[in-house]
């Protein structure tokens, strides 16, 4: 996991070769996001507002699921 500057996003991570976006949030909560292509991800971490990308370009396009707790300290990153 990347830590990332942002008021909603604490962190993020990518596996490319199952195209899993796994996001924590500023809460805590963890979510895996499915079928993402790698140049969402790379535009992701480039946005000056990973926020609002995030709302705009993420968010209720991709099928997700909520992780426990648990999953926050996998160390899922980027090759």
């Amino acid at each position: 996991m990347i830590p990332v500057s942002s008021s909603t996003l604490r962190a993020v991570g990518y596996e490319p070769e199952r195209r899993i976006l796994r996001l924590i949030f500023s809460s805590g909560i963890t979510y895996d996001y499915f079928a993402v292509p790698l140049s969402v991800y790379d535009a992701l971490m480039s946005a000056v507002s990973k926020g609002r990308f995030f709302n705009t370009r993420i968010r209720d396009r991709y099928r997700c699921r909520r992780m426990p707790r648990q999953w926050n300290k996998m160390t899922t990153t980027r090759v």
